[in-house]
This record gives C-alpha cells, sequence and structure tokens, in this order.
C-alpha cells in the first residue's frame, strides 16, 4: 500500500537514448600524467578519431576535460574511454551539468519518505529529493516543501508535468 498519495506509474524509460548525460569530465587516471600537457590538436585529433565529432570540448583550469555531446552513443562510448592519445584517463558524468533541480510544495507529500517520492517519480527523471525540515523551538518539524533533483534531458522531454 502506498502511503504517498496521487503518484502513478509512467512508461518514461531513463535508459532511452533521448536521456544521457551530455556533460562529461575526462580527467588523467594517474596523478603522474596529466592531460594539461597535451596540445589542443592532440586531443582534438585523439577525441575525434576514438569517438567522433563532439558538441564542445574545454580544458578546465586544472586540467580535465569539459566534454559536451549531443548523442548518446558518443556519452556511452566516453564513459568508456579509458586511453586518451597515450594517457590513461576516467570518465565521468559532470556533477551538476546535468541536472537541474526544482521545489515543489504539496500538502500530501508530507507523509512520504524521500526513498517513496524518488521511486515513484524515478520515471519523469527524479533522481534526488531532499525533504525540508523547519525548526519549532528546539525541535524540527517537516514541511510539505521538497527539493526535487532531476535529469536535465527529461525535463525537455517529457509531455506532461513532472507532479
Amino acid at each position: 500500500m502506498r502511503s504517498c498519495p496521487g503518484s502513478d506509474d509512467s512508461d518514461t524509460d531513463l535508459d532511452s537514448p533521448l536521456n544521457f548525460r551530455r556533460w562529461l569530465i575526462i580527467e588523467a587516471a594517474e596523478p603522474e600524467q596529466t592531460l594539461s600537457k597535451l596540445s589542443p590538436f592532440v586531443l582534438g585529433k585523439a577525441l575525434g578519431a576514438q569517438i567522433g565529432t563532439l558538441k564542445s570540448v574545454k580544458r578546465l583550469y586544472k586540467g580535465d576535460i569539459l566534454v559536451e555531446t549531443d548523442k548518446a552513443t558518443y556519452s556511452k562510448m566516453l564513459l568508456g574511454l579509458t586511453q586518451l592519445a597515450g594517457v590513461p584517463v576516467k570518465v565521468s558524468p559532470h556533477r551538476s551539468l546535468n541536472v537541474s533541480r526544482g521545489v515543489i510544495r504539496w500538502r500530501d507529500i508530507a507523509s512520504c519518505s524521500v526513498e517513496e517520492i524518488v521511486d515513484e517519480l524515478r520515471p519523469q527523471g527524479v533522481t534526488a529529493a531532499v525533504i525540508i525540515h523547519a525548526r519549532d523551538g528546539d525541535s524540527k518539524r517537516r514541511t510539505n516543501t521538497v527539493i526535487l533533483t532531476l535529469l536535465l534531458l527529461s525535463l525537455r522531454n517529457t509531455s506532461r508535468p513532472v507532479i
């Protein structure tokens, strides 16, 4: 039995080609080898040969590479990358550019756990939830306000509102 009222199932698939990590970070896997010593020409040629034409490639201050792609296949290929121009690398999704956050207020959500909120809204792109608490003297009370973290592409590709 669900304690969170008003939730329903959706047929949105988070593993579909429309829902992928657009922004990725490429960093050297070993501290003694760095990507900052690679020329931009070598870097561009290596990425072009191993992956294809990417939307954007930028070197970050610490030498890591920020890559944007608009193709799910390129994103998957990048995430599997272990070497770039002879340098061992590890690739991970950028921690904030691939998501968006939004606030919802709903009286009925006060009875839901964080796990239940995320599980029920996952088909709509929700990946995390934080319930806001308010101070009542020395104690805290739970409010009906929740901060949701959503995949950015899910927001653009769903035809109905999140809640």
